[in-house]
């Protein structure tokens, strides 16, 4: 498996000029969770800075 850095993911979605980013994990109790976010919300996400104000 590949894997991309920061910058990688940002010039991605530069490029591919993305508005939508959806998230899928697993809350404490293993149940499947996803949301979507803005691109511009992306760096936020990454530093796991702004996901709790979608929970």
């Amino acid at each position: 498996m590949s894997k991309y850095t920061k910058e990688d993911i940002f010039r991605i979605v530069e490029e591919e000029d993305v508005a939508f980013i959806r998230l899928q994990f697993c809350d404490i109790f293993g149940v499947p969770k996803n949301i979507a976010i803005a691109a511009s919300q992306l760096e936020g996400a990454l530093n796991n800075e702004c996901l709790t104000a979608y929970l």
